[in-house]
């Protein structure tokens, strides 16, 4: 509950920032969790999260081993850059989706998960994403 305020807390912080910043257009609704990614219809659903560029580099092997194992698996890509999000659609090809990952809110985190129920859930790097992490045990 007290990480939940201090992210809504940030957020209002942040909404100058989000409307007037150029990179954050067409992404803001997904940041928000209003635009979720479509429902996973396939078995099993992998879902990747990377930050940035180098995140998304660092997981083209991972994923490549992923698709030959699972062919016809689900597989989604969130990141929260706008170049891992570009680099994703780039060098990842034939995913499912590729999304903004929405802020950290529990609720819009468990509204993501019952949307996708990922199998797998990968992050790269150390990111703390808590409501995330929680929601999708």
């Amino acid at each position: 509950m007290f990480y939940n305020l201090i992210l809504l807390i940030g957020a209002i912080c942040q909404i100058p920032k989000w409307l007037l910043q150029k990179k954050y257009r067409g992404s803001r609704l997904q940041r928000l969790g209003f635009r979720l990614p479509p429902k996973a219809n396939k078995i099993p659903t992998i879902w990747i999260h990377m930050v940035s560029v180098g995140e998304t580099k660092a997981m083209i092997p991972i994923y490549e081993r992923l698709r030959q194992k699972y062919p016809n698996g689900a597989f989604f890509f969130s990141s929260t850059t706008k170049t891992g999000h570009l680099e994703a659609k780039r060098s990842l090809p034939n995913a499912d989706d590729y999304f903004f990952l929405p802020l950290d809110f529990s609720w819009v985190m468990h509204k993501l998960i019952l949307r996708l129920k990922p199998d797998l859930l990968l992050l790269s790097e150390g990111d703390f994403w808590l409501n995330l992490i929680s929601e999708v045990k």
